[in-house]
């Protein structure tokens, strides 16, 4: 058995094989819909859940994933495969310890070695825009295979949120593509998903995350498609977080 004292920040253990048995045991143990699994994680949590997507057994089950404030290490980014899979990858301008991009490195305006920020510790992460033109490759790469994106055919490159203009929040898709959203606002690594502090009344991220993962479901086969009613989005759609689903469990983090 592997000695988890001995790890930090790195993997002894088989990650994989954990995730697909977690999965398993809920599925077994409570009523679920197994075509609406979807992972979410915060700064190494959201590592995790990214790696997890990434590769099979849980690639091909895996609806979407919501990323905060988390990135790869550098030189460990790469595609969802052989499944592409949505992504909000969820950034904090004021982030230095898992830094979006140069500007929020420990060594501010500079990457470090393997074009890595540099976050706290000396970590190296794989910069915000580089983790999601490799998920966009994926959906570009299933276009080309005939199958495996769910376009919901939106308006422009901006996505509407419920927090628009909230401390500078706005959401965008990347490489063109509907499944694959950054996130971003003034605030810094710990914000997490509850209420932010004097946003508006009944917005959480947690809601913002909820409505990007219920536009998608997954076949048994592991083909993607938009859920319903998404498939024939209007150019205006209901922004991220106007179902103003509240997650009270996580009211500990916050607010930041």
């Amino acid at each position: 058995a592997s000695d988890p004292t001995r790890c930090f920040s790195a993997a002894c253990v088989d990650d994989f094989g954990f995730g697909a048995a977690l999965v398993e045991a809920l599925e077994q143990e409570f009523c679920v819909d197994v075509g609406r699994l979807s992972l979410h994680g915060h700064s190494m949590g959201g590592l995790m859940a990214l790696s997890l997507a990434s590769a099979p057994p849980l690639n091909a089950r895996v609806r979407a994933v919501v990323a905060h404030a988390a990135a790869p290490f550098a030189g460990y980014n790469s595609p969802p495969s052989p499944h592409a899979v949505p992504l909000l990858k969820h950034d904090a301008r004021e982030d230095w310890v898992v830094p979006p991009y140069a500007a929020a490195s420990m060594t501010p305006g500079q990457l470090g070695p393997l074009n890595g920020t540099v976050g706290e510790g000396g970590w190296l992460y794989t910069r915000s825009v580089e983790v999601t033109a490799a998920w966009a490759s994926a959906f570009d790469s299933a276009a080309e295979q005939g199958g495996g994106a769910a376009d919901l055919r939106p308006a422009g490159s901006g996505v509407a949120s419920a927090l628009d203009g909230y401390r500078g929040f706005g959401c965008e898709m990347r490489e063109g593509r509907a499944e694959v959203l950054t996130c971003e606002g003034s605030w810094t690594h710990s914000f997490a998903l509850a209420t932010p502090l004097n946003a508006p009344a009944g917005i959480e991220l947690a809601s913002i995350a909820y409505d990007f993962v219920s536009r998608f479901v997954r076949a048994a086969d592991g083909s993607l498609a938009a859920a319903a009613g998404e498939e024939d989005a209007s150019p205006s759609p209901p922004p991220l977080g106007a179902s103003r689903l509240s997650l009270d469990a996580c009211a500990s983090f916050g607010p930041y």
